[in-house]
C-alpha cells in the first residue's frame, strides 16, 4: 500500500466513527423527544386512565423504530423527512463501511471518494441533530410549563 493509500484509509478510519456517533446522537435526542411526549401525556392524563410508557421502553429502538414513534408525536414533516433520508446512510455506515476489501484499501481514488461520501453523511447527520434539538427544546417547555402548573 503506497503512503497516499495508507494516509487516505487513516481519514477514512477517522471519519467513520465520527458519523457513527452522529446518528447515536440523534437517536437520543429522539427518545429524549418521545419521552417528554410520555411525560406530558402522563401529566394529562394521569388520573384518568393509566399511562406507563417512559425513557426506559425506548432504550433498546434503533433509529427507524424511534423515527415511527417521532412520526406520531410531531407535524414537522421536514424534519421527518430529513430523519428518514439519513437511514440508510445510517445502515451503511452501522453495517457495512467498515468492511473494505484489500484492494478498496489500497485504492486512492475509492478512499478519496469514500471520505467525500463521509463528510456528506456527517453533515447531513449534523443538520439532522441540530433541528431535532430545536425540536426537543420547545417540547421541553411545554413538559416544564404542564409539570409547573401541575404543583
Amino acid at each position: 500500500m503506497d503512503a497516499s493509500a495508507s494516509h487516505l484509509l487513516g481519514q477514512y478510519f477517522e471519519k467513520l466513527p465520527e458519523a457513527l456517533l452522529k446518528f447515536q446522537f440523534i437517536e437520543e435526542v429522539l427518545r429524549m423527544y418521545i419521552a417528554y411526549c410520555y411525560q406530558i401525556i402522563c401529566l394529562r392524563v394521569s388520573k384518568q386512565i393509566p399511562f406507563k410508557y417512559e425513557y426506559n421502553d425506548l432504550q433498546k429502538d434503533a433509529l427507524r423504530t424511534l423515527l415511527g414513534k417521532f412520526r406520531k408525536c410531531s407535524n414537522n414533516d421536514l424534519l421527518i423527512g430529513q430523519i428518514e433520508n439519513i437511514i440508510k446512510d445510517r445502515n451503511y455506515c452501522a453495517h457495512e463501511a467498515y468492511l473494505l476489501t484489500y484492494e478498496q484499501q489500497k485504492d486512492s481514488g475509492y478512499l478519496a471518494a469514500e471520505i467525500e461520501k463521509m463528510g456528506k453523511i456527517i453533515t447531513k447527520a449534523e443538520d439532522c441533530r441540530q433541528l431535532l434539538s430545536a425540536e426537543l427544546r420547545q417540547l421541553e417547555g411545554i413538559r416544564n410549563s404542564i409539570d409547573g402548573s401541575k404543583s
